[in-house]
């Protein structure tokens, strides 16, 4: 048996329930960008996870931001969801 790349074993990882990866922290910064009041940052994470897993699925950010926003009563358009977005990727 050889030594190639082509023979090593590839894995790939899945981290469900934040086994490995920690919670996101951007939810103070996703509150504030769409203007909703500080203090609501528990609505926000209710929000946020109640629409993730059709966002984890494929939804495209703008639908996934819009259906976040409309739970809080907050529009959201094309530019605040790539906002939103790199919030969210940046943790």
């Amino acid at each position: 048996m050889g030594d190639t790349a082509s023979e090593q074993p590839r894995r790939v990882v899945f981290d469900y329930g934040e086994v490995i990866s920690r919670p996101t922290r951007a939810l103070p910064r996703i509150t504030t960008a769409l203007g909703v009041d500080g203090a609501a940052l528990d609505r926000v994470s209710t929000a946020y996870f109640a629409e993730r897993d059709a966002y984890d699925r494929g939804l495209g950010d703008h639908e996934y931001w819009s259906a976040v926003g409309k739970r809080l009563g907050a529009d959201v358009d094309a530019a605040l969801a790539r906002e939103l977005t790199r919030l969210d990727v940046a943790g």
